[in-house]
């Protein structure tokens, strides 16, 4: 039974499952080519304001306002500590932010590329494979449009960061989970889940370009967590499904869907009721899965051995205390909350605290009930149920920055006009955030896609032959070919997530092929470049293996590749986890 699981595993590779583990040479690497991109982004950095939207952002940087939709609070607050570097002037400090976010791109791709393109390869050094890697990171640094955003005041070098992150955290969540299963344990790595659900909010604090991103991810996690409760099904008998919890989670997650497309996609702009059911729809899933981790824990018998208590969960029980402190702090101070003007009319302010409330107190019930009963091992469906709950708030408590935007623009709403800060789109109060998240103020585009597909994907495909020349792309057909062969689940979840993402993009953006609306819409096209890349890499390292292959064999007869294959039996003893 054992060996049915683990074949599934290894499906999905050409050899027995090698992850590559990142040593300190990596880091060191990483660490040099940040220096390079960033001193060339300081080279070429643009020296104060220049056109486009970086006046109007380093104003709302300077006066901590609200930038134009979707706001950008985290790029406003990192902004305003970059103004304090005593170099130049304000503007050249805000440019500056672009340039370091820039060049840290490169170094989380680098990493990313590195332990990818070695998965299955061993852990011995290969200056072939740091070259490729290297090289590849920067391509991408020195793109034309990453380049371009990397040496001015704009927020797209900051949002494109989180991509190579969120694919290494992936990367290393699925080797964890897959080295355990081979090992016979049942291992859901759940810190690096939770890590991945912290970053796409934090993401989304900056640009929600990302979306695209999510169906293909929740795809891939969907796939493991099928690999696991086959596994859990043929090792014990704890492996069921319940089809009472899978019932409620995707009632619940229907219930919100239709509650944010009615009352926050299809309207043109929010008032107050409707920001109500938003906040609904956006709270019940958290709701859903709090009450049902409960419910599964109740039922969950006390098993006679000592408890290990993690100290993930000791710190998830204090953060989730504190924020019920708050909330009920707030609730009770009616001068505060008259400050902060959450809602425009006063009666709904209870409504807004009071769902709050109950979803903070479903998380202080889960956290006392995980901290004093114990789980039954291998049950995948009340684990997966747990992670989701908790996965689903650490995805949301970066949302909390939005909440700046309304403190700031009480704050100046008193000063006269005249002599008031940037403030776009005056956010006093929770239906006008929701309407800034959600670009509300801009008109939607025409989604006259269609009729003119064939124009719009020839003006795409010339921006990504643009960014690394035909001579670059055409490593990429070579590259989907290694992926596929050597690493199945990498290949689906890259051509997934290039293929949902840009016609996703291409859809609602819809714009015409002229110059005015190709400058624009450039930039929203990175996150593809970063998915392209990954592809160049694979291509160029599969050309260097057949060009040393045609070159000649070493002096035993063996090709280069196969030797390599053959000098690593198992994997390497760090890859052994506690979880």
């Amino acid at each position: 039974m054992t060996n049915n699981a683990i074949s599934n595993i290894d499906e999905f590779y050409d050899s027995a499952f090698r992850p590559y583990f990142l040593q300190k040479r990596d880091f060191l690497i990483s660490a040099g080519l940040f220096f390079v991109s960033f001193i060339v982004y300081l080279l070429t950095l643009t020296p104060s304001i220049c056109a486009g939207d970086s006046g109007e952002l380093t104003t709302a940087i300077y006066n901590l306002g609200a930038a134009h939709p979707p706001g950008y609070p985290l790029y406003t607050i990192l902004g305003k500590i970059f103004t304090y570097v005593p170099l130049n002037d304000i503007a050249y400090r805000v440019n500056l932010l672009s340039a370091f976010f820039g060049a840290f791109t490169v170094t989380f791709l680098f990493l990313f590329l590195i332990k990818i393109i070695k998965t299955n390869r061993g852990s011995e050094f290969n200056l072939k494979d740091y070259i490729i890697a290297g090289v590849s990171s920067l391509i991408f640094a020195f793109s034309q449009t990453h380049w371009s955003q990397a040496v001015i005041a704009e927020v797209y070098t900051l949002n494109i960061i989180f991509a190579p992150l969120l694919l290494l955290v992936v990367l290393v969540w699925q080797e964890r989970v897959f080295l355990q299963l081979k090992k016979n344990i049942i291992c859901y790595a759940e810190r690096y889940l939770l890590l991945f659900a912290l970053l796409l909010g934090m993401s989304f604090t900056n640009h929600l370009l990302l979306l695209g991103y999510i169906i293909p991810f929740m795809i891939f996690f969907l796939a493991i967590f099928l690999i696991i409760r086959e596994y859990a099904k043929r090792t014990s008998n704890t492996g069921q499904t319940k089809m009472w919890g899978i019932v409620s989670v995707i009632f619940g997650v229907a219930v919100s869907g239709y509650l944010i497309y009615k009352y926050s996609w299809s309207p043109r702009l929010l008032h107050d009721e409707a920001a109500v059911f938003t906040l609904a729809g956006i709270l019940l899933p958290i709701i859903i899965f709090g009450v049902i981790s409960v419910i599964l824990l109740f039922s969950t018998p006390d098993i006679k051995s000592k408890a290990r208590i993690s100290g993930l969960n000791k710190v998830f029980g204090v953060v989730t205390a504190l924020l019920t402190l708050f909330f009920v702090f707030l609730m009770s101070n009616d001068s505060l909350k008259d400050s902060l003007k959450f809602m425009s009319i006063r009666s709904f302010d209870e409504i807004v605290f009071t769902m709050f409330f109950i979803t903070v107190l479903m998380i202080i019930l889960f956290a006392y009930m995980r901290l004093r009963k114990q789980r039954i091992e291998g049950d995948y469906f009340s684990e997966g149920m747990s992670i989701s709950f908790k996965a689903y708030l650490f995805f949301l408590i970066p949302m909390f920055l939005y909440l700046t935007m309304i403190i700031r623009a009480n704050a100046i709403a008193g000063i006269p006009e005249h002599l008031r800060p940037l403030s776009w789109g005056e956010t006093t109060y929770l239906s006008k955030v929701i309407n800034h998240f959600l670009r509300k103020q801009y008109p939607k585009a025409s989604l006259k896609f269609f009729p003119r597909i064939f124009e719009i994907t020839i003006a795409w495909g010339k921006w990504h032959f643009t960014q690394f020349t035909p001579l670059i792309i055409a490593f990429v057909p070579f590259g989907l070919f290694s992926i596929f062969r050597r690493n199945k689940l990498w290949a689906y979840l890259t051509s997934s997530i290039f293929i949902i993402f840009n016609v996703l993009l291409l859809y609602f953006l819809s714009f015409k092929v002229n110059p005015r609306d190709l400058f624009f819409n450039e930039v929203f096209f990175i996150p593809s470049y970063i998915i392209l890349i990954t592809w160049v890499a694979f291509g160029m390292q599969f050309c260097v293996e057949k060009l040393s292959r045609l070159i000649g064999k070493d002096e035993k007869g063996v090709e280069p590749d196969k030797q390599m294959e053959e000098s690593v039996k198992v994997s390497d003893s760090r890859g052994e986890v506690n979880e």
